[in-house]
Protein backbone atom coordinates (compact mmCIF):
# COMPACT_ATOMS: atom_id res chain seq x y z
CA UNK A 1 0.00 0.00 0.00
CA UNK A 2 2.55 2.52 0.38
CA UNK A 3 3.38 2.28 -2.97
CA UNK A 4 -0.04 3.36 -4.21
CA UNK A 5 -3.01 6.32 -2.89
CA UNK A 6 -6.05 4.42 -1.89
CA UNK A 7 -7.84 7.97 -1.26
CA UNK A 8 -9.25 6.85 1.46
CA UNK A 9 -10.62 3.92 -0.17
CA UNK A 10 -10.55 0.27 0.77
CA UNK A 11 -8.34 -2.39 -1.13
CA UNK A 12 -7.77 -5.65 -2.13
CA UNK A 13 -4.40 -7.32 -2.24
CA UNK A 14 -3.82 -10.50 -3.48
CA UNK A 15 -0.14 -12.53 -3.63
CA UNK A 16 -0.10 -15.80 -5.42
CA UNK A 17 2.72 -17.66 -4.00
CA UNK A 18 3.84 -21.38 -4.44
CA UNK A 19 1.90 -23.04 -1.34
CA UNK A 20 -0.43 -20.40 -0.65
CA UNK A 21 -2.44 -16.99 -1.42
CA UNK A 22 -2.33 -14.15 0.57
CA UNK A 23 -5.27 -11.93 0.72
CA UNK A 24 -5.27 -8.37 2.56
CA UNK A 25 -8.37 -6.10 2.45
CA UNK A 26 -7.43 -2.84 4.23
CA UNK A 27 -6.94 1.16 3.97
CA UNK A 28 -3.67 2.63 3.14
CA UNK A 29 -2.83 2.27 7.10
CA UNK A 30 -4.65 -0.24 8.20
CA UNK A 31 -5.45 -4.08 7.38
CA UNK A 32 -9.72 -4.82 7.57
CA UNK A 33 -9.08 -8.89 6.49
CA UNK A 34 -6.30 -10.73 6.27
CA UNK A 35 -6.23 -14.40 5.57
CA UNK A 36 -3.58 -16.90 4.02
CA UNK A 37 -5.32 -19.74 1.83
CA UNK A 38 -3.58 -23.05 1.33
CA UNK A 39 -3.99 -22.28 -2.59
CA UNK A 40 -0.89 -21.74 -3.68
CA UNK A 41 0.08 -22.09 -7.44
CA UNK A 42 2.55 -24.96 -6.95
CA UNK A 43 0.35 -26.86 -4.70
CA UNK A 44 -2.32 -26.25 -6.20
CA UNK A 45 -1.15 -27.78 -8.90
CA UNK A 46 0.44 -30.51 -7.67
CA UNK A 47 -2.68 -31.86 -6.13
CA UNK A 48 -5.42 -31.13 -8.14
CA UNK A 49 -3.75 -30.70 -11.95
CA UNK A 50 -3.22 -34.20 -13.95
CA UNK A 51 -2.19 -32.38 -17.74
CA UNK A 52 -2.46 -35.43 -20.74
CA UNK A 53 0.89 -36.85 -22.15
CA UNK A 54 2.40 -33.52 -23.38
CA UNK A 55 1.17 -31.37 -20.68
CA UNK A 56 -2.02 -30.11 -22.20
CA UNK A 57 -4.84 -29.34 -19.52
CA UNK A 58 -8.10 -30.44 -20.50
CA UNK A 59 -11.18 -28.69 -20.27
CA UNK A 60 -12.61 -31.49 -17.15
CA UNK A 61 -9.88 -30.48 -15.28
CA UNK A 62 -9.59 -26.90 -15.56
CA UNK A 63 -13.61 -27.10 -14.65
CA UNK A 64 -12.56 -29.57 -11.47
CA UNK A 65 -9.82 -26.72 -10.64
CA UNK A 66 -12.28 -23.84 -10.86
CA UNK A 67 -14.55 -25.55 -8.76
CA UNK A 68 -11.63 -26.68 -6.28
CA UNK A 69 -10.84 -23.22 -5.94
CA UNK A 70 -13.97 -21.40 -6.02
CA UNK A 71 -15.31 -23.94 -2.60
CA UNK A 72 -12.20 -22.92 -1.11
CA UNK A 73 -12.63 -19.38 -1.48
CA UNK A 74 -16.29 -19.49 -0.57
CA UNK A 75 -15.17 -19.45 3.30
CA UNK A 76 -14.23 -16.09 3.00
CA UNK A 77 -16.49 -14.24 0.77
CA UNK A 78 -18.42 -13.48 3.49
CA UNK A 79 -16.11 -11.50 5.38
CA UNK A 80 -14.73 -9.78 1.80
CA UNK A 81 -18.58 -8.89 1.55
CA UNK A 82 -18.62 -7.17 4.38
CA UNK A 83 -16.13 -4.64 3.11
CA UNK A 84 -16.48 -2.16 0.20
CA UNK A 85 -13.46 -2.78 -2.32
CA UNK A 86 -12.45 -0.24 -4.68
CA UNK A 87 -9.28 -1.29 -6.11
CA UNK A 88 -7.36 -4.57 -6.31
CA UNK A 89 -3.86 -5.03 -6.84
CA UNK A 90 -1.56 -7.89 -7.07
CA UNK A 91 2.12 -8.86 -6.35
CA UNK A 92 4.05 -12.10 -6.80
CA UNK A 93 5.73 -13.82 -10.14
CA UNK A 94 2.48 -15.36 -11.49
CA UNK A 95 0.77 -12.23 -11.11
CA UNK A 96 3.59 -10.38 -13.19
CA UNK A 97 3.89 -13.66 -15.43
CA UNK A 98 -0.06 -13.41 -16.42
CA UNK A 99 0.07 -9.62 -16.97
CA UNK A 100 3.12 -9.73 -18.98
CA UNK A 101 1.79 -12.78 -21.07
CA UNK A 102 -1.72 -10.78 -21.56
CA UNK A 103 0.20 -7.86 -23.02
CA UNK A 104 1.92 -10.10 -25.67
CA UNK A 105 -1.76 -10.86 -26.92
CA UNK A 106 -2.25 -9.69 -30.44
CA UNK A 107 -6.01 -9.79 -29.41
CA UNK A 108 -5.06 -7.04 -26.45
CA UNK A 109 -3.74 -4.91 -28.60
CA UNK A 110 -5.23 -1.51 -28.01
CA UNK A 111 -7.23 -2.97 -25.73
CA UNK A 112 -4.55 -3.86 -22.70
CA UNK A 113 -3.39 -1.89 -20.27
CA UNK A 114 -0.15 -2.31 -19.48
CA UNK A 115 -0.01 -2.76 -15.49
CA UNK A 116 -3.33 -4.45 -15.29
CA UNK A 117 -4.90 -7.28 -16.25
CA UNK A 118 -8.69 -7.61 -16.60
CA UNK A 119 -10.66 -10.69 -15.73
CA UNK A 120 -11.88 -11.15 -19.34
CA UNK A 121 -7.87 -11.69 -20.04
CA UNK A 122 -7.51 -14.22 -17.62
CA UNK A 123 -10.61 -15.92 -18.77
CA UNK A 124 -9.03 -15.95 -22.34
CA UNK A 125 -5.55 -16.81 -21.12
CA UNK A 126 -6.86 -19.89 -18.96
CA UNK A 127 -7.67 -21.94 -21.80
CA UNK A 128 -5.26 -20.58 -24.39
CA UNK A 129 -2.14 -21.76 -22.04
CA UNK A 130 -4.41 -25.27 -20.65
CA UNK A 131 -4.42 -26.13 -25.07
CA UNK A 132 -0.38 -26.14 -25.45
CA UNK A 133 1.12 -28.97 -24.63
CA UNK A 134 4.16 -28.12 -21.54
CA UNK A 135 6.59 -27.76 -24.62
CA UNK A 136 5.08 -24.80 -25.98
CA UNK A 137 3.38 -23.38 -23.16
CA UNK A 138 7.34 -23.00 -21.81
CA UNK A 139 7.69 -20.51 -25.10
CA UNK A 140 4.83 -18.58 -24.50
CA UNK A 141 6.24 -15.02 -25.12
CA UNK A 142 5.87 -12.59 -21.47
CA UNK A 143 6.01 -16.23 -19.57
CA UNK A 144 9.21 -17.32 -17.23
CA UNK A 145 9.57 -21.17 -19.01
CA UNK A 146 9.95 -22.34 -14.99
CA UNK A 147 6.23 -21.37 -14.34
CA UNK A 148 4.45 -23.04 -17.42
CA UNK A 149 3.78 -26.20 -15.80
CA UNK A 150 1.86 -24.10 -12.67
CA UNK A 151 0.36 -20.79 -14.31
CA UNK A 152 -2.75 -22.37 -15.30
CA UNK A 153 -3.48 -23.01 -11.66
CA UNK A 154 -2.54 -19.77 -10.46
CA UNK A 155 -4.25 -17.90 -13.33
CA UNK A 156 -7.51 -20.13 -12.06
CA UNK A 157 -6.48 -18.57 -8.17
CA UNK A 158 -6.53 -15.16 -9.43
CA UNK A 159 -9.30 -15.34 -11.74
CA UNK A 160 -11.71 -16.88 -8.63
CA UNK A 161 -10.43 -14.33 -6.04
CA UNK A 162 -11.14 -11.56 -8.37
CA UNK A 163 -14.82 -12.79 -9.49
CA UNK A 164 -15.83 -13.64 -5.65
CA UNK A 165 -14.78 -9.64 -4.97
CA UNK A 166 -16.21 -8.56 -8.17
CA UNK A 167 -13.34 -6.96 -9.39
CA UNK A 168 -13.01 -6.57 -13.09
CA UNK A 169 -9.06 -6.84 -13.00
CA UNK A 170 -6.45 -5.79 -10.78
CA UNK A 171 -3.37 -3.55 -11.13
CA UNK A 172 -0.14 -5.34 -11.06
CA UNK A 173 2.36 -4.27 -8.20
CA UNK A 174 5.80 -4.83 -8.25
CA UNK A 175 6.52 -4.66 -4.70
CA UNK A 176 6.44 -7.39 -2.65
CA UNK A 177 7.14 -8.16 0.80
CA UNK A 178 10.15 -7.43 1.28
CA UNK A 179 9.15 -3.15 0.44
CA UNK A 180 7.05 -4.18 3.46
CA UNK A 181 9.30 -4.77 5.29
CA UNK A 182 11.63 -1.98 4.41
CA UNK A 183 8.59 0.69 4.85
CA UNK A 184 7.60 -0.61 8.12
CA UNK A 185 11.13 -1.14 9.34
CA UNK A 186 12.07 2.84 8.99
CA UNK A 187 8.29 4.02 9.85
CA UNK A 188 9.58 2.91 13.60
CA UNK A 189 12.79 5.15 13.57
CA UNK A 190 11.69 7.97 15.37
CA UNK A 191 13.84 10.57 12.42
CA UNK A 192 11.49 9.10 10.08
CA UNK A 193 8.04 8.63 12.15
Amino acid sequence: SSGVDLKGQNALFIDIGGGSTEIIIGTQSEPIFLQSLKLGAIRTTGTHVTPEKDGRISEETLTRLRRYIGQEIVHIARNIKKCEIHQAYGSSGTILSLEAIAGSQKQFQGTHIPGYIRIEELDFLITFLAAFPLSIRREVQGLNPDRADIIIAGAIILHEVLKTTKMQGIEISSRSLRDGLVVDYISRIPAFS
